[in-house]
């Protein structure tokens, strides 16, 4: 080296050739930044050499100071030893890793909109050098840098090197350029649409001749389509980029010309400048959007920068710099590593010498009939392929031939009826082309993990499986042998193998296909198939283990008395395998793995497989285990499938990889280059469903929640260089409705609560292993209502105890055969009838019924004469199915999260101000603005005062400046006062409703009405002949109902009525759209309505027309219907002067043709 350079304290040395020369940028006691240009660098760069502190207080004055240097919009580099880990991943050894460890340095690395390149070699680069159990190793030593470099062409890569004899690695930093002048993969890009004449270009490319059967024609076809959409798009399309450059000049000129002579021709040409500027920057932002596959997106931020962000970043990540061959050797030659890339997955892809016996397959049963059969073998229809194709991502390509769902959905009048043909070419036994098949390379175990402890001989031990590229190495004779064992039909088997065994593989590197092979193994992921065939693969391995527990040498997993045996647990490839730790029972679960693997072409992965014990589980009988399985030992917590695996208390690092990768998500996103309205779309679509799993099947501390949602508050404010910016609003408030003025975003805690009601309601309905093994496990010989939580409980267990209160409040039963249970079950509607009496027993419904009618005297027996009363007028239970379990809130009556969430949030006062705000009219970010003037949270001078903060108080857009308050710009100020002039209008007027007269039919008028929703309910109707003279009328109390459920029964004592006089033919008139379209059949019937409907459908053939009225058209029965609700009695008026007087009245004005009127808001167009 020819010169150094030094920061001040003398901590960070810096060593350079003379053929670079570095200038003096910024420093402190943790940094030296310098610019370097040199002949060799097509221009200058800045890099930042670090020593952080040990301290994070001391280590923010480092992020602070980098900040400050403001190098964000220059080719920015930083490396050196950072001090800090940002993941789990990174340590080793020592304290767990904190959730909040890694905020400080990844925060500074969003706001400074860098990025680690990644690295090769070891995964540590520090160690404390200690032994044994002492030994600490972490990653402090990074390498990073900013979309700028990234975008100057060279791809950065940093190597740990060896650690000898310092504690850190040494980082051998370089940088390399890829050409980008290979040819590209064809990519069908939807900005093309927007192009006017577009698809007559696809018509005619279409329609050139091609020969052989449909699937033949329309691959060649797509290749005729791709090859003139290539010239297509260099000739007539244009650059992209190009576009929006001439655009913007265009509407600079037209600005210039109009300013200088503002005439109407001017006036109109810079309109047409601007108009085609703003599609050349539509077709730009949706290229990047495309290129970004940022798929979350809706409105709120047209922002290219951001997708180009994306891209770019994506890009830089997707880079082989280097790959380690069969030798153990580092290799970086591009040639050398395409090649190893694709030889590594030809070995893969190709079929080994099977061996092994086929009489495993014997556990398989067949469970397919004929009928089934027939229905997978039967022609799709054009309909139906239709619908499959329009339910296509429109921005991404099922294979390599590049054309995305979009193209298919635009041309579909095109290429619609060559792509039905070809659907049905291949049913009919066809081969798929080359060109077509080609492509691109937890709630059950938690309870038993909680018995791990308990008693066993051997103990209990459980082994957790890693099986080894499962896709890729199904053998194919084996999959069709189980089909067949299954029972699927020859034909149906025809077309699995010629789906999957005519596959070709192309090896992308670095953006370019390398290779082409045929594949004689495994399955393609991505193919919406491919999932299926697998479990039914894997189904092999399932039943032989399942066989286990018929052998007499082989003892199962300990648990409660009672509760069903499991032997194993498997989703896809992840498979948990439970035994007892005795030698025989291992070696029968190893020999039917064996069994497994020798046929099917499985195979463990014996280094990433592992088994479990109790933490007081004997050590040479562990030892015994790791040597007769292969497995290594580990220590609980796990992971599976997503959340961790435990035994006793519950502690917030076991949930840090949700955290940690949420964390890492938003700081990975260009929070910067994002409106609040695109950071509220993002949190809505994808933050919040990042963490559901978890919340779904495990139950993470209460801390949790808060520091998730903590990191939403933050990155939806954002940050400045300063740290996090104020929170204008409650995160609490932001997660109410967009009626109580909030945001609509979802609590974390509300969802909790709601995934909470969703595992009772399953729990209740007992219809799987899980639900079986907790009712036995916890209230084997009582009702599930009054079970406690016990010493030794699982943490799922106190989960549903704490929520059933709240669950079965809404939990109602249906009778049919009597099941249910007498006392502690909902199925009058009125609660359990263990909350009425003191002293019970445990009883069935069924048990108070004798031959088909109630028990009377046994009623009274136990229960209050009035209660008694109630059940009397109950339809007894005489059907033989079971009861139904019904969640109340829904209208079918099956359970949904969106209604247990409602319950969850509880109920608040509704605005219809704030409602209007959130239109789709809108973008978000304009409504999110409204949110917060609506609610006085915008930064003038009269709300930061509030805070202490004081400047100038002066609004200068008026003649007479007065104090800076909402008021004042968005109401009262000059400004303010002459826009809100353009919009003041009249508004008002009325629409009128009459009835329609048939002279063949009688029509029955009714309504229902409720106070209180539910409430003291009644109903009323009135019969008039054709010429509107009164035949019949009525009024009657209901008790307790809802409006619909009172609307109902109102219309069903009308038709009683009206067929008991002999009226035969009638027309009903109802105010209640929503039970017309019920009876109609255009919306699903709720669950309360379904025995009074069908009821109604027993008199369908007397109904000759249903239809809906306006409330002021329906007077008459409306005010029968309060009557009866007031006098609470039912009454039949046979004559027009028995009616009451106002009644008589409301008869009388639409039989005289006097109009009834209904006020309405009508919107002028301004």
């Amino acid at each position: 080296m020819d010169s150094w350079m030094v920061n001040s304290q003398r901590s960070i040395w810096v060593f350079f050739k003379n053929s670079f020369d570095c200038a003096f940028v910024g420093e402190s006691s943790q940094h030296l930044s310098l610019k370097i240009t040199s002949q060799l660098l097509s221009g200058p760069i800045y890099f930042s050499f670090i020593h952080a502190k040990c301290n994070e207080q001391e280590r923010s004055l480092l992020w602070s100071a980098l900040l400050a240097e403001n190098l964000a919009e220059h080719p920015w580099m930083l490396a050196g030893d950072f001090n800090v880990t940002v993941s789990v991943e990174e340590k080793r050894g020592g304290l767990p890793f904190r959730v909040d460890e890694g905020v400080e340095l990844r925060t500074f690395m969003s706001m400074a909109g860098v990025s680690d390149v990644g690295f090769s070699g070891s995964p540590f680069t520090w160690c404390n050098n200690r032994g044994g159990m002492a030994r600490i190793w972490k990653r402090l030593d990074r390498m990073l840098v900013n979309q700028t470099a990234v975008l100057s062409g060279a791809q950065f890569q940093a190597q740990h090197l060896g650690r000898e004899p310092s504690d850190h690695a040494p980082l051998l930093m370089s940088s390399s350029t890829r050409l980008d002048n290979k040819p590209k993969p064809f990519r069908f890009l939807n900005v093309w649409t927007t192009k006017p004449g577009f698809l007559d270009v696809i018509r005619r490319s279409w329609a050139a001749p091609c020969s052989g059967h449909p699937l033949q024609r329309l691959s060649a076809k797509l290749r005729n389509v791709k090859r003139d959409l290539q010239v297509w798009s260099r000739v007539e399309f244009g650059n992209i980029f190009d576009a929006v450059k001439r655009a913007e000049g265009e509407v600079a000129a037209a600005e210039d010309a109009f300013g200088n002579e503002p005439s109407q021709s001017h006036w109109l040409a810079l309109q047409e400048a601007r108009a085609i500027m703003r599609n050349s920057l539509a077709r730009e932002e949706g290229f990047w959007r495309q290129k970004a596959r940022v798929k979350w997106l809706k409105d709120g931020d047209k922002n290219s920068k951001y997708f180009h962000s994306i891209v770019a970043e994506r890009r830089a990540k997707s880079i082989i710099h280097r790959i380690k061959n069969d030798q153990g050797e580092w290799i970086s030659d591009e040639g050398q590593v395409s090649a190893i890339g694709v030889e590594f997955f030809k070995s893969l892809l190709s079929e080994e010498t099977a061996g092994g016996s086929w009489s495993i397959l014997d556990v398989i049963p067949k469970v397919v009939s004929d009928v089934q059969n027939a229905d997978l073998e039967r022609f799709p229809s054009h309909e139906e392929v239709r619908e499959v194709v329009f339910k296509m991502d429109g921005e991404s390509a099922g294979g390599p031939d590049g054309f995305t769902g979009t193209f298919f959905t635009f041309a579909w009048e095109v290429v619609g009826n060559d792509l039905c043909e070809a659907v049905i070419s291949f049913f009919c036994g066809h081969e798929l082309p080359r060109s077509v098949s080609s492509t691109w390379i937890m709630l059950l175990p938690k309870e038993l993990i909680s018995d791990i402890r308990k008693s066993n001989r051997g103990g209990n031990v459980v082994l957790k499986l890693d099986m080894a590229k499962a896709y890729d190495r199904v053998s194919w004779p084996f999959l069709l042998q189980v089909l067949r064992k299954f029972g699927f039909g020859e034909r149906w088997i025809d077309m699995i193998w010629r789906l999957i065994s005519n596959v070709w593989f192309s090896v992308l590197i670095n953006g370019v296909p390398q290779g082409f092979f045929k594949s004689s193994r495994g399955l393609r992921q991505g193919d919406p198939i491919s999932p299926a065939l697998f479990v039914i693969d894997a189904e092999v391995l399932s039943r032989l283990l399942n066989s286990l527990l018929s052998s007499p040498l082989f003892s199962p997993f300990s648990v409660s008395q009672g509760c069903p045996k499991v032997t194993h647990l498997a989703y896809a490839d992840d498979v948990v395998i439970f035994s007892s730790g005795l030698k025989r029972s291992v070696r029968l679960v190893l020999k039917a793995l064996e069994d497994y693997s020798l046929v099917s072409g499985q195979q463990v992965n014996h280094q990433k497989s592992c088994f479990l014990t109790h933490s007081n589980f004997p050590r040479a009988r562990k030892r015994m285990l790791g040597e007769l399985t292969g497995f290594s030992s580990r220590e609980f917590p796990v992971k599976y499938l997503g959340c961790p695996l435990y035994v006793g208390r519950r502690k917030k690092v076991y949930f840090s990889a949700i955290c940690d990768s949420i964390l890492g998500t938003v700081l990975s996103w260009k929070g910067r280059l994002l409106s609040h309205g695109g950071r509220l779309v993002l949190i809505k679509s994808v933050l919040s469903s990042m963490p559901l799993h978890i919340l779904a099947a495990s139950t993470p501390p209460k801390a949790i929640f808060g520091m998730l949602e903590k990191t939403f508050a933050n990155f939806l404010w954002g940050s400045s260089e300063r740290g996090l910016r104020f929170h204008w609003i409650k995160w609490e408030q932001l997660c109410q409705p967009y009626d109580r003025g909030g945001a609509g975003l979802r609590s974390l805690r509300h969802v909790f609560e709601a995934f909470s009601m969703k595992l009772w309601w399953q729990f209740r309905l007992q219809k799987s292993l899980w639900a079986e093994f907790l009712h036995y496990k916890y209230c084997p010989n009582s009702h599930p209502c009054f079970t406690e939580v016990l010493p030794g409980s699982s943490w799922t267990w106190k989960r549903l105890v704490s929520i059933q209160g709240v669950a079965e409040k809404h939990i109602r039963w249906i009778l049919s055969n009597g099941s249910t249970s007498f006392w502690h079950d909902d199925w009058l509607g009125q609660g359990p009838l263990c909350r009425q009496v003191d002293t019970f027993q445990e009883y069935a419904v069924s048990e108070f019924v004798e031959h088909g009618r109630w028990n009377e005297q046994r009623l009274r027996s136990v229960l209050p004469s009035w209660w008694a009363g109630q059940i009397l007028s109950v339809v007894p239970p005489a059907e033989a199915h079971s009861d139904r379990m019904v969640w109340s809130p829904s209208t079918s009556g099956n359970f949904s999260l969106s209604s247990a969430y409602q319950i969850a949030r509880g109920v608040g006062n509704r605005s219809c101000l704030y409602s209007s705000i959130w239109s789709q009219d809108l973008p978000c970010n304009v409504s999110f603005f409204m949110l917060r003037l609506l609610g006085g949270r915008l930064p003038v001078m009269d709300i930061l005062h509030k805070f202490g903060v004081v400047g100038p108080s002066r609004c200068f857009c008026c003649s007479f400046p007065c104090q800076e308050s909402l008021d004042h710009i968005f109401c009262t100020g000059e400004v303010a006062r002459r826009i809100w002039a353009n919009f003041e209008v009249v508004v008002g007027g009325f629409g009128v409703s009459s009835t329609i007269r048939h002279k063949s039919v009688v029509k029955l008028n009714s309504d229902g009405c409720s106070r209180g929703n539910p409430g003291k309910s009644g109903g009323g109707g009135v019969i008039r002949d054709c010429a509107g003279r009164f035949l019949l009328g009525f009024s009657c109390f209901f008790g307790e109902l809802t409006s619909l459920q009172a609307e109902l029964k109102a219309l069903l004592h009308g038709i009683r009525l009206a067929l008991d006089r002999g009226y035969r033919e009638l027309h009903i008139e109802s105010d209640s759209l929503v039970l017309v379209q019920i009876v109609r059949g255009t919306v699903r019937c709720p669950w309360q309505l379904q025995s009074g409907l069908q009821e109604l459908m027993e008199a369908r053939r007397y109904i000759r027309e249903i239809s809906h009225c306006f409330r002021e058209a329906n007077r008459p029965a409306d005010r029968l219907a309060n009557v009866g609700v007031d006098f609470g009695i039912n009454s039949t008026y046979g004559s027009f002067s028995d009616l009451p007087r106002l009644v008589r009245g409301d008869i009388t004005l639409d039989r005289l043709g006097v109009p009834s009127l209904r006020r309405s808001r009508v919107s002028l167009a301004c």
